[in-house]
């Protein structure tokens, strides 16, 4: 396989499909569900977690052995059944069709994988080996778990707050840069308050930006 291109894909409404209805099912279901895509399970079984959601009409359940004309109408599938070749004989009638397909026990056979990740509120950290050894990006990613502490999803929050409050404040786009920059370096997540609330922080952005927009040091 070549190297892989990484990427944040947007699947919120996009059709994806699981085959399979065990436990590897369930955490594919699971991780899509956060990404609001719209899901199918085609599973003769499933686990009780499947079926719950099913019930909560947050996935279609195919309660039916898998035929490979359902790859068709699908983005992106993940075949996870407890059958080798069969897994196998999905992705390679997947490919034929150009759709994203994954079989977690074999690299060879998928076109693409799912990464280790981290993630702080809208902060996210994908840790890949390029399929290589899984174990060791988990690894990396527990490492970096106390270096990325819950502070940054406040600091994000702050950033994001920033940035937005200059556009408005500031029309000239190199000066903003500047400013922007600035605060990245100068402003760390150990400086968020834990109990900033949104006025008293737009109060402190805007001392901020008046001071660095005056030339003033932080």
């Amino acid at each position: 396989m070549s190297k892989l291109y990484p990427i944040f894909l947007n699947l919120k409404a996009k059709a994806c499909l699981i085959v399979g209805g065990g436990k590897v099912a369930t955490r594919k279901v699971k991780s899509l569900l956060e990404s609001e895509a719209n899901i199918t399970v085609i599973s003769p079984e499933v686990t009780d977690q499947l079926l719950n959601w099913y019930n909560k009409n947050l996935i279609i359940w195919k309660s039916k052995q898998f035929d490979l004309d359902d790859v068709k109408k699908y983005n992106l599938i993940y075949a996870c059944t407890n059958d080798d070749d069969l897994n196998k004989e999905i992705a390679k009638f997947a490919k034929r069709y150009d759709k994203f397909v994954n079989i977690a026990t074999s690299l060879e056979d998928s076109n693409f994988i799912v990464p280790s990740k981290l993630e702080r509120g809208d902060l996210s950290l994908a840790i890949s080996t390029q399929g290589k050894c899984p174990v060791l990006a988990k690894k990396v990613r527990k490492d970096l778990e106390a270096q990325f502490d819950n502070q940054w999803d406040k600091y994000l929050y702050f950033i994001t707050n920033f940035r937005s409050r200059l556009k408005n404040q500031i029309s000239c786009v190199n000066k903003r840069k500047r400013i922007l920059n600035e605060v990245v370096r100068k402003v760390s997540p150990d400086d968020m308050i834990e109990d900033l609330d949104r006025h008293d922080l737009e109060v402190w952005v805007d001392d901020i930006i008046k001071k660095l927009s005056e030339g003033k040091k932080l």
